[in-house]
């Protein structure tokens, strides 16, 4: 499994309340992700259960 730190920033007003999110383009290709690919997300020292699918 394949995981990075990465800092959240507040999301586009486009993007708000639709469980979408933006990764950087470089951290993509490290990670290797897709379009639709699905990803866990973990908030600070807490797992927060939460799925969304990479734009």
């Amino acid at each position: 499994m394949n995981t990075k730190r990465l800092k959240i920033r507040d999301a586009y007003k486009e993007d708000a309340g639709r469980g979408r999110i933006r990764i950087d383009s470089i951290i993509i290709k490290e990670l290797n992700l897709k379009s639709g690919d699905t990803i866990e997300i973990f908030k600070h020292h807490y797992k927060y259960e939460d799925f969304d699918k990479c734009l």
